[in-house]
């Protein structure tokens, strides 16, 4: 952190988090952010999707700093996040679960590459889970032939039973398989559970786009962002902890399955057009039934 920054008395840092009900996680991850982000300014905005379980008395009781706004219904992620974005005051944004932990360093350390890197205009870190292994995240930026081998029922046994290699190196190489996260890289895809970037990068591209409910947001934001010249990064320098306690699932199966799909087939529509999405759309209909069926048995 350059000493410009140090002396900075304006908000340098916008911290974005949305919950439902995950009281317990929330209130970790509130914990690690005051303790551990000492050297800068920061605010935190949070949503409440309309948690039952005594979130929001317990943050209005223990972090009164925090900027609440109560939703009457669950809006899932891009709505909620938007909600925060569009009244951030920093100079930078941070998109965090509520299921992560800070360390120490560690979004200092972000904002400092972020500071000396123009063209770089969103960042992620190394994420570790509770016995310390690093996930796999980052990815190259998604391809209807690549969900459809491995996402879809159909795809999945068409896969088996060819067994081209040019399908598995595909999929390898999309996931970065052989890379261990613990370097800086440029990527083309960076996870929504840790996403840090320049507040004007939004006042360029946009927020969330809202058609987008819970999936695909990270390669339409990152993607908007090249289209403007801003370069997306992992910074595998620092690293925070991810507990994957996921708030989507507390819906009901069906309903996660229904958002997923929704999600899919409105980003390759946006991208690859209404041929890819006819594709995908047919190709999902064993998911559909399947995941339909088993909602009615539990």
């Amino acid at each position: 952190m350059d000493r410009k920054t140090n002396l900075n008395s304006k908000t340098l840092l916008s911290i974005s988090l949305i919950n439902y009900n995950n009281m317990e996680l929330l209130k970790k991850c509130l914990i690690s952010i005051y303790k551990n982000i000492r050297k800068i300014k920061f605010e935190v905005l949070l949503v409440d999707n309309a948690s039952k379980d005594g979130s929001v008395k317990m943050v209005q009781q223990l972090f009164p700093k925090v900027k609440l706004t109560k939703n009457k219904k669950n809006l899932i992620f891009t709505k909620a996040h938007n909600q925060n974005l569009s009244k951030i005051r920093g100079k930078y944004f941070l998109v965090l679960n509520e299921d992560i932990q800070i360390f120490k360093h560690s979004i200092e350390g972000i904002i400092s590459f972020l500071e000396s890197n123009p063209k770089a205009g969103l960042a992620s870190c190394a994420q570790i889970d509770k016995t310390g292994k690093i996930d796999k995240t980052c990815s190259r930026l998604p391809h209807p032939l690549l969900e459809f081998f491995e996402y879809t029922f159909t795809g999945k046994v068409l896969r088996k039973i060819l067994n081209f290699k040019k399908i598995e190196r595909g999929i390898k190489k999309y996931r970065y398989f052989a890379w261990n996260r613990k370097s800086i890289r440029q990527v083309e895809v960076l996870p929504g559970s840790f996403l840090l970037g320049k507040t004007e990068l939004l006042k360029k591209v946009g927020l969330f786009d809202e058609n987008l409910l819970l999936f695909y947001e990270e390669p339409d934001l990152c993607q908007r962002a090249r289209k403007k010249g801003y370069l997306s990064f992992h910074f595998g320098k620092v690293k925070v902890m991810h507990l994957k306690s996921r708030a989507i699932a507390k819906l009901p199966i069906f309903t996660r399955y229904r958002i997923a799909e929704h999600d899919l087939l409105n980003y390759y529509k946006k991208y690859f057009g209404y041929k890819w999405y006819l594709f995908l759309w047919f190709s999902l209909r064993p998911n559909w039934l399947y995941w339909r069926i088993k909602s009615i048995n539990d």
